[in-house]
């Protein structure tokens, strides 16, 4: 079997068994209207018996040629041997287009949060009798004008992006779905062709996507009152024991000389000393406060 657009090339022997010198030669307009070569194009004089000399024959089937039809071919081609009887050999190929099929059209990765990947799978089938090589085609590259900001990486991502199957054979090929930057309105699409070397028709994969983002809202409003705290001391890298509770007061209140009340001073309780588990913000009431 033989690929259409490529060439093959098969290597023989020729050996002269008789007692005499031989002299062959094949029809080479016949072998170049249905597009063969052969090499060498003058072929040696071979000595007989006790020698018997060889020679070693390629001969060349290039189906690039517009005259070569795809299918098969079969012929027989006269070998002219000098002074001895006509020779048949006969030949044949089957020339087939690479090809491959892909076990879905469309692939539908639903609705992934931006900056998270999801993945999904497409196998490729090379159902033809010939090996085929593929690739994923890459857009055309784009030149980058100064002060242009940088493209944002592709969406879909097709890994591998290229490879060789042969006859039969089956590939799994991962595919990557990644949101990222502005979401286009009705999500992300993209239809992405594969092409098989000597083949003209290419298999498109059409990928779809939806994306949303996270909201942030804060409740209550945009700023958050931590009352008063207690301003940093000299000590305060050390850790301080919590200062005694105040003695219970009596029924009567307190008066000066003056017999007026006497007004007790705040009392500010000390935050424990800050790590990255705790937080404490006191306020300026006695005993209230709010621990993280």
């Amino acid at each position: 079997d033989v690929v259409k657009g490529a060439a093959l090339s098969k290597r023989f022997t020729v050996q002269n068994l008789g007692d005499g010198d031989m002299m062959f030669a094949f029809d080479k307009k016949d072998l170049e209207k249905r597009g063969f070569r052969v090499y060498p194009e003058y072929m040696p004089k071979l000595s007989g018996q006790p020698y018997c000399q060889t020679t070693e024959v390629t001969l060349t089937l290039n189906t690039a040629m517009e005259h070569v039809e795809e299918g098969a071919m079969e012929f027989t081609l006269p070998l002219n041997v000098t002074g001895g009887p006509q020779a048949l050999v006969t030949i044949k190929a089957v020339v087939e287009v690479p090809g491959l099929s892909a076990n879905v059209e469309t692939l539908d990765f639903g609705n992934v949060q931006v900056g998270h990947c999801k993945w999904a799978y497409v196998q490729l089938h090379n159902d033809r009798s010939v090996a085929c090589d593929w690739s994923v085609k890459k857009p055309p590259a784009r030149i980058k004008r100064d002060g242009e900001p940088e493209k944002p990486p592709d969406v879909f991502v097709f890994t591998p992006s290229r490879g060789t199957l042969k006859p039969g054979e089956r590939k799994n090929v991962k595919v990557r779905y990644m949101p990222n930057g502005e979401i286009p309105k009705g999500g992300f699409r993209k239809q992405t062709c594969i092409v098989v070397e000597h083949n003209p028709v290419m298999t498109v994969i059409t990928t779809v996507g939806q994306a949303h983002e996270l909201l942030v809202r804060c409740d209550p409003g945009p700023s958050l009152d931590c009352g008063s705290v207690m301003p940093k001391g000299e000590n305060d890298g050390e850790e301080e024991p919590e200062p005694d509770a105040p003695a219970e007061e009596s029924g009567e209140p307190e008066v000066d000389e003056d017999g007026n009340p006497v007004e007790k001073p705040k009392v500010f309780r000390k935050p424990k000393k800050f790590t990255e588990q705790a937080v404490w913000l006191v306020n300026d009431s006695e005993g209230d406060g709010c621990g993280y």
